[in-house]
């Protein structure tokens, strides 16, 4: 999901409101037994990020972090190069 002119923090935020939302009700809404959960990546665009795909990859790179670190996780990428990524 993208969210232009949000900063790190309201995009925690919304990402916090997401898995509320999923946890409560989304699973009773389509008729699933146990729970749905959702990671989640947040990055924010850095003064130095030349072009958009930084962005994306470290979004990407957050994502997998919070899967990495089990479910129903939210992981917020710190500035700087992506690890592994050139």
């Amino acid at each position: 999901m993208l969210l232009p002119d949000t900063d790190r923090e309201a995009a925690v935020l919304v990402e916090s409101r997401l898995h509320e939302s999923v946890d409560r009700s989304l699973g009773e809404r389509v008729g699933l037994s146990g729970h749905l959960t959702v990671s989640g990546g947040i990055a924010t665009l850095e003064p130095d990020d030349s072009d958009p795909r930084r962005l994306l990859e470290r979004a990407d790179a957050a994502l997998y972090e919070a899967k990495r670190a089990g479910k129903n996780r939210i992981h917020v990428a710190t500035a700087g190069p992506t690890p592994g990524m050139h």
